[in-house]
């Protein structure tokens, strides 16, 4: 016979494989800046991949960029690519085909302060027809 305790442990099992499972097909996004130091006039690419996992539909990258930069479009990925008011912004009416894509653009320093800077940003995208979104780790 099966005692209480014996039947919690075994539905926190199943209940932590369920969890697993679900994001094991999570959308994956990540940020890199190539340098990371840079002097006025000078610019950094962004490139911000996404592993799809099995999702389509539509989806939008925004960024929040530094004062004192400018955003140059490099690789949308077939998005229309924003750059206005402090963001840049892609739109993917449909993600692109595959299972990763990437997405790149150029931040060019006009400033003349020194020191450290943040990109932030977030991936949104539908799925099961609500908006779903992903925080993209900081970079400096």
């Amino acid at each position: 016979m099966i005692n209480i305790f014996t039947m919690r442990k075994i539905f926190t099992l199943f209940t932590l494989l369920f969890a697993l499972t679900l994001n094991i097909y999570a959308i994956e996004v990540s940020r890199s800046v190539f340098p990371n130091q840079i002097k006025p006039g000078e610019g950094a690419v962004i490139s911000v991949s996404i592993k799809k996992q099995g999702e389509e539909g539509f989806a939008k990258l925004m960024e929040v960029i530094p004062e004192g930069f400018r955003a140059e479009e490099m690789n949308s990925a077939n998005g229309n690519f924003i750059a206005e008011g402090g963001q840049v912004r892609i739109i993917w009416l449909t993600m692109p085909e595959g299972e990763e894509f990437k997405a790149e653009y150029k931040l060019i320093y006009e400033g003349e302060s020194k020191g450290s800077f943040e990109v932030n940003g977030k991936f949104y995208f539908v799925k099961d027809d609500k908006r779903t979104e992903r925080v993209i780790k900081t970079s400096y």
